[in-house]
């Protein structure tokens, strides 16, 4: 997992899992919260000024708690029977793909910058229904 400032990470859970999920996991975590986003990321960034382990520390479980809502947070999931053959087959086939190198595989599991998605030369369009 690549290394990702504090700042980045907050930015990122922030965007990515509302208030209303995140809360129960500051809680479980035994990380202090305010009332929403604005008070816990101040007294988040209180924390990590104690001193760089804290700021380590906190850097890891912020990461876990992204890893493990990518992984199941908000989804909607659908199981299928399927032979061990094609269980199998199917392994193998994701063992076998090599990923090539890319901004996208080397920020993985964390969301490029919108000025990484965007070349410089790139003009936005905008599709109007």
């Amino acid at each position: 997992m690549p290394n990702i400032p504090l700042q980045k990470l907050i930015d990122i859970l922030r965007r990515r899992i509302p208030w209303a999920v995140m809360k129960p996991l500051f809680q479980h975590h035994n990380l202090k919260k305010g009332r929403g986003w604005e008070d816990t990321i101040s007294k988040l960034e209180l924390f990590a000024s104690i001193s760089q382990e804290k700021e380590h520390e906190l850097i890891e479980i912020l990461s876990k708690i992204y890893q493990e809502h990518l992984i199941a947070g908000e989804k909607s999931t659908r199981f299928y029977r399927e032979t061990e053959d094609k269980v199998n087959q199917i392994i193998n086939a994701f063992d076998a793909y090599d990923v090539p190198g890319s901004s996208f595989h080397n920020s993985y599991p964390y969301p490029l910058e919108e000025t990484e998605l965007l070349p410089s030369d790139s003009k936005i369009v905008y599709f109007i229904s």
